[in-house]
């Protein structure tokens, strides 16, 4: 597969892509969306032929693909990280919000702290909320332009928490923690008897130099308390086909879990979703590694544009498609950059104030577009007066 696959613009207006809705600002026909996480690619074509199969089928019933669709996650992570799953581990769910906001119900009680280290992606805040849990943030550590976890600041905050959502890889600060990092973070949960709640949905794409380590690899004998949540929705594209799977050690907490899961009224995924899933692990090598490639051109494209300018700083990238623009320097909050760039350059940022303590003075851009379309939108942003 050469870069000519990803080269190729999708026209997605008029598609129902929420990304594409009507902007805040500008001239809806102009600005190119670059704020919420989905690419701008065609998926992997492995998975267009899964699906158009069953489409082509035409009985759309009630589906479990059982122990095909566990060999086929299992071998996905055997042959990416090196983690050994045992099939009884994984539970197919919708997505990884949902498998989240239910390991939260299955494990924690009303009034219960649950800690989240800001900036951070924001529907987290919102789940502990929205779950009548309390709200813990332990703000991250921006040291030279590289985000670290305040071990004691986590380490305080935890006397009062009975969970901890960890964002691994980070979004926004596109972090791959280390495995140091991850079993200093560990070995405090453990301490505080806390459990993990591990969103491991961009584990997939990591950049030249950094390693993605689960954390479940990191808890030695408190791998049982970890809950991880995994999905190849960002990975392949598929956000709109629902598909994610929670990996869960512990016999009894997969039982709370699943228990909880169940109690929704939800019972599963639906078979696009499954037939997805199969292909993208048994198939989808291949577009990733391009994938991976075309990406890491792009983000030295950003590289090159923030060096050009005195006002804006790349946080350096260790993983994600989704870059964290430093642009305190500006004096600007973020919801006036954000309409300054929509306004002079067409472009729609994420503003990074909702992702809570941190992100004021920052915006986050995703570049999973041709490189053709991220090239024009850099010049314009460049050309802007801030």
């Amino acid at each position: 597969m050469d870069r000519s696959f990803f080269d190729k613009i999708c026209d997605r207006r008029g598609s129902g892509s929420i990304k594409y809705g009507k902007p805040p600002a500008g001239d809806p026909e102009k600005v190119v969306p670059m704020w919420v996480a989905d690419m701008d690619f065609r998926s992997a074509p492995c998975i267009i032929s899964a699906l158009e199969e069953t489409v082509d089928h035409g009985i759309f019933g009630y589906t479990d693909r059982g122990e095909e669709y566990k060999d086929a996650v299992r071998g996905w992570y055997r042959r990416r990280m090196n983690w050994e799953i045992d099939p009884e581990w994984i539970i197919p769910v919708p997505g990884v919000i949902f498998a989240i906001s239910t390991a939260i119900k299955a494990l924690t009680d009303e009034g219960d702290g649950i800690i989240i280290c800001q900036p951070v992606y924001y529907p987290f805040a919102n789940m502990v909320k929205d779950n009548r849990r309390e709200l813990i943030v332990s703000e991250l550590q921006l040291k030279d332009g590289r985000y670290e976890m305040d071990f004691d600041d986590f380490a305080e905050k935890a006397e009062e928490a009975k969970a901890f959502l960890l964002c691994s890889p980070h979004n926004p600060g596109s972090r791959v923690w280390t495995k140091d990092e991850l079993e200093k973070i560990v070995e405090i949960c453990k301490e505080k008897g806390l459990y993990i709640i591990s969103d491991e949905i961009h584990s997939d794409l990591i950049f030249p130099g950094h390693i993605h380590t689960p954390a479940v690899k990191a808890a030695g004998d408190y791998a049982g308390k970890i809950i991880t949540c995994v999905s190849p929705t960002k990975t392949f594209n598929i956000a709109g086909i629902e598909a994610a799977n929670i990996i869960a050690p512990d016999k009894a907490i997969r039982k709370a879990i699943i228990s909880e899961f169940f109690s929704t009224g939800v019972f599963g995924q639906n078979m696009f979703g499954a037939a997805a899933t199969v292909a993208a692990y048994r198939e989808g090598e291949e577009w990733l590694e391009a994938l991976l490639d075309y990406l890491w051109v792009n983000v030295g494209h950003v590289r090159d544009f923030a060096d050009s300018t005195d006002a804006i700083d790349l946080i350096e990238p260790e993983g994600t498609y989704l870059m964290w623009l430093d642009c305190r320097k500006t004096g600007l909050d973020g919801r006036q950059l954000q309409k300054l760039f929509l306004e002079k350059a067409d472009v729609w940022l994420h503003d990074g104030l909702v992702f809570g303590m941190g992100g004021e003075g920052f915006l986050r851009m995703n570049i999973a577009c041709p490189e053709k379309v991220l090239l024009e939108v850099l010049d314009n942003m460049r050309k802007t007066e801030v």
